[in-house]
This record gives C-alpha cells, sequence and structure tokens, in this order.
C-alpha cells in the first residue's frame, strides 16, 4: 500500500480519536469537579442561613440571663 499525501493511516487517526476522548474527559471531570464543589458551598450556605435563627435565639437568652433587666 502506498502513502497519499494527506491521508492519514488508521493508526493516526485513532490517536488522534483517542486524544480527543482524554481531552474531553479531561474536561468533563472537571466541570463536574466544580459542580460539585459549587453544590458542597450551596449546602453549606444553606444550613448556616437556616442556623442563623437558632444561634440568635441562643444569643438572646443568654444576654436575657446576664442582664435580666434589659427585657
Amino acid at each position: 500500500m502506498t502513502d497519499h499525501p494527506g491521508i492519514k493511516p488508521a493508526d493516526s487517526v485513532v490517536s488522534e480519536t483517542d486524544r480527543l476522548n482524554l481531552l474531553f474527559s479531561e474536561v468533563y471531570t472537571k466541570d463536574h469537579s466544580i459542580r460539585d464543589r459549587l453544590k458542597s458551598i450551596e449546602v453549606k450556605l444553606n444550613l448556616l442561613i437556616g442556623a442563623i435563627p437558632i444561634i440568635t435565639i441562643i444569643l438572646l437568652k443568654i444576654v436575657e440571663h446576664l442582664f435580666p433587666g434589659l427585657k
């Protein structure tokens, strides 16, 4: 078989495909990693926001106990 200019051998095409697949999988993995981190931050913020009223009530009770005349 003779080589034709501009036509790649089959193994070269496969290696290009493998490189593209690897690149895509790295980008896909990186995207999911960022998405997972953002989801984790969102969950922590939701927990913090949910805890603010509880923390406020506890602090008010402590202040009422320490300074009973402030009511």
